[in-house]
């Protein structure tokens, strides 16, 4: 970039004087006769009026000699948004998200205008310089949208009385045994099209070019379930296949570890019959369906008519959490979800670069759940029970 060249007030004001004499004003014309860029006499003549009144308050001091020399009117960059004015605009930020209601540079910028006329700040424009720093002094950001229900406070703490009803009820009732601790059970949705979406590149590239991945398209939903001493049971996947079941060829294509259940239905989510054969093949046989409480969203399977009877007719202790609260009071959403599905879908990225399966999905599926399961700690499923207030109800573990 080459030097700027910065000129003298002196300068300046001869230049406003010949485009003020032209009988028809033309910035292109006094631009060729002083060799200067148009861009430097449109701000000169656009600030004109202060450039005046600056050299008339010279004159009245008896500085103009001096002032006409100077190439800066004044020392440093003139203050134009006072703290009152940020702090105010800070208040209305927070009171206009406080209801969830969206808001953008544009409005941030009326709202700096709106403050700026009511202190009188003829000079402040809002520009795109401000915005930028204002954000950066109050720690302003974009933020994606969150899943998660708005809850007032007195909303969490009656959801929080009712799971505590719920569960010291069940402690109460519990005849002939003795529950040991909590467990936690939920289905997440996998969408492997956004393994990655940026790339490193150099700088000044306009177009970025990121190659689809293979598994674009592909869905399937793992259900996951947990205990309270930090047990991660084994995982089970859900695939999308057309006839709702593994084939005897695919069967062929994939090994499955011990320690993972493979089922599949038309859809690639979980319903009656997945609920069921999670049931079955995960939870009865490990023993926990006699000294754990197992606690579920109300998912629409979990509490359609064939599962609570099912649940009903085999005697388990299972109790749904209160709605619209699974990212505070659900452990498996707190902390374990997003671990798992971070790991699980960067084992399946790198291997897909270096062309480990090949076309076989499945096993590349099911390899990179095996993977994020040994990535959960006990710690870190203990930390969801603690953070999601059950930890305290059961000091045994098992």
């Amino acid at each position: 970039m080459g030097h700027r060249n910065s000129y003298t007030i002196g300068f300046k004001l001869k230049v406003i004087a010949y485009y003020s004499e032209m009988e028809l004003p033309n910035i292109t014309h006094v631009a060729n006769f002083f060799g200067l860029k148009r861009d430097n006499i449109k701000r000169w003549i656009w600030n004109k009026e202060y450039i005046l009144s600056k050299v008339d308050e010279a004159r009245t001091n008896q500085q103009f000699d001096q002032f006409k020399n100077m190439r800066k009117i004044t020392n440093g960059r003139k203050p134009i948004s006072t703290p009152l004015n940020e702090k105010l605009i800070c208040m209305e930020l927070a009171k206009i998200r406080s209801d969830g209601t969206k808001v953008d540079n544009d409005m941030l910028k009326k709202k700096g205008l709106y403050y700026g006329a009511i202190q009188n700040l003829s000079g402040f424009l809002a520009s795109n310089g401000w915005l930028r720093r204002f954000k950066k002094r109050h720690n302003i950001v974009y933020r994606r949208k969150s899943n998660n229900c708005l809850l007032s406070d007195e909303q969490k703490i009656e959801k929080a009385r009712i799971l505590d009803e719920r569960i010291r009820m069940t402690m109460n009732e519990s005849k002939g045994y003795l529950l040991k601790g909590i467990a936690n059970m939920d289905q997440t949705n996998i969408q492997f099209g956004t393994v990655q979406d940026r790339s490193l590149d150099f700088k000044g590239n306009t177009e970025i070019l990121i190659k689809k991945s293979r598994y674009e398209k592909l869905t399937c939903t793992i259900v996951l379930c947990c205990t309270c001493s930090g047990e991660l049971l084994n995982p089970m996947v859900v695939f999308k296949e057309p006839k709702g079941e593994i084939g005897p060829i695919v069967s062929k294509k994939i090994i499955v570890p011990e320690d993972i259940i493979v089922t599949a239905s038309k859809s690639g989510w979980t319903r009656n019959d997945e609920i069921e054969h999670w049931f079955e093949q995960v939870w009865k046989p490990g023993g926990y369906s006699t000294d754990h409480l197992l606690l579920i969203d109300s998912y629409a399977c979990h509490t359609s008519k064939i599962t609570t009877k099912y649940i009903a007719d085999n005697g388990l202790t299972v109790r749904y959490l209160p709605s619209n609260c699974t990212h505070i009071f659900q452990p498996l959403d707190v902390t374990v979800n997003k671990v798992f599905k971070d790991k699980l879908k960067r084992h399946l990225y790198d291997n897909e670069q270096a062309d480990t399966y090949g076309n076989n999905f499945r096993q590349a599926i099911i390899d990179a759940v095996a993977f994020a399961k040994n990535c959960i700690s006990p710690k870190l499923i203990q930390k969801g029970f603690e953070k999601s207030t059950l930890a305290h109800y059961f000091n045994n573990s098992r």
